[in-house]
């Protein structure tokens, strides 16, 4: 019997083998999550224009907004001020005004909540100027955390892997894991308050972990945060 090829399935496993072992794994935050958003602060440079998705960046927003030359707002609810921008990250991009606008764009724990986040990942990039950096977070080992009456959904879990290949177009792609399996299977069955009370307790988390810590491990974590950056010209 002669064996049918459809595609270039061995081609396409050798890429992806090689596109994940390409990324990056940085363990600095994995037992002090909270200071990712530091990391943030301090990567950004006096005069960048920066877009904050969601305004995730939280108790950051007003001291981001102080130190870039602008900062915009991006959500797909209008709270009449708030956001700058109403869009559907899932939903092509054709608008010149924000093709490749950002020095830098942040998109922590938002792309979970995307009904497409291949589709939101390109656009994310489509808005970044060359040479600009998406930081993001995203859970993997985490409870379905939707509300009730849906206002917003939670659709997407992401592993190392399929970050590899999400931001497959990013010239360098570093992954920060969050937290150990311990903590990560607590995350799961705990209720959401003491969850944050943990989540609050890096040191008792950090101590959780390290009590069947292995390095083959680094996958079985609560999340990732990432730094993605696109090409530069």
């Amino acid at each position: 019997m002669v064996k049918k090829i459809i595609g270039t399935p061995t081609e396409n496993n050798e890429f992806m083998i090689e596109r994940i072992k390409s990324v990056h794994l940085d363990e600095q935050f994995r037992y002090k999550n909270r200071y990712f958003i530091d990391h943030i602060y301090e990567d950004i440079k006096t005069g960048d224009i920066v877009l904050d998705c969601g305004k995730c960046s939280r108790h950051f927003f007003q001291k981001i907004r102080d130190k870039a030359s602008l900062l915009e707002t991006l959500d797909v609810f209008d709270f009449g001020p708030y956001p700058d921008i109403l869009c559907d990250l899932c939903q092509p991009l054709e608008d010149t005004e924000i093709r490749g606008r950002y020095d830098r764009i942040i998109c922590l724990a938002v792309m979970e909540h995307c009904y497409d986040p291949f589709a939101a990942a390109r656009n994310l990039f489509y808005m970044l100027k060359e040479g600009g950096t998406l930081y993001g977070y995203v859970p993997w080992l985490f409870r379905y955390h939707a509300p009730d009456k849906l206002n917003f959904q939670d659709y997407m879990r992401f592993s190392r892997d399929s970050l590899a290949y999400i931001f497959r177009d990013a010239s360098e792609l570093t992954l920060y894991p969050m937290h150990g399996p311990l903590t990560a299977a607590l995350h799961q069955v705990i209720p959401a308050k003491l969850s944050k009370k943990l989540d609050e307790r890096p040191k008792l988390a950090a101590w959780l972990d390290r009590q069947i810590s292995n390095p083959q491990w680094a996958q079985q974590c609560s999340g990732y945060a990432f730094v993605a950056r696109k090409q530069g010209a």
